[in-house]
């Protein structure tokens, strides 16, 4: 995802997590913050801590649900392959791996009027 885009990587207590017309959400800084994962696989943990990357753009923000941060890399963006589901716009190479790109439009717009910016 852009770089640009991300506002904070966060760990979050997992009993915070609920679930709101069949979707998370979690009070994040005093607001709504919906999280969504890259597809139905993604699930919140049950226990423990969850880590998100909180994303901000045109003043709304979202959560995407994640395992772990690998590393964070700032390159030009070359897609060579277009995204074959919702929320991931393709597949570039990032030093050296195959790395999906998310479409952050996509969940801004999944989210609706939830979410303003943190």
């Amino acid at each position: 995802m852009p770089l640009a885009t991300v506002s904070r990587i966060e760990e979050i207590e997992c009993r915070n997590i609920e679930i709101a017309n069949g979707r998370y959400i979690v009070k994040y800084r005093d607001e709504l913050l919906p999280l969504f994962g890259f597809d139905t696989q993604v699930h919140a943990k049950n226990e423990g801590v969850q880590p998100i990357v909180v994303v901000s753009q045109q003043g709304r923000s979202f959560g995407l649900l994640i395992d772990e941060i690998a590393d964070i890399a700032e390159e030009k963006l070359d897609i060579k392959m277009t995204g074959d589901r919702a929320g991931i716009l393709g597949y570039a190479q990032i030093q050296g791996l195959i790395t999906e790109i998310v479409d952050v439009a996509y969940f801004l717009q999944a989210g609706g009027s939830l979410g303003r910016a943190a």
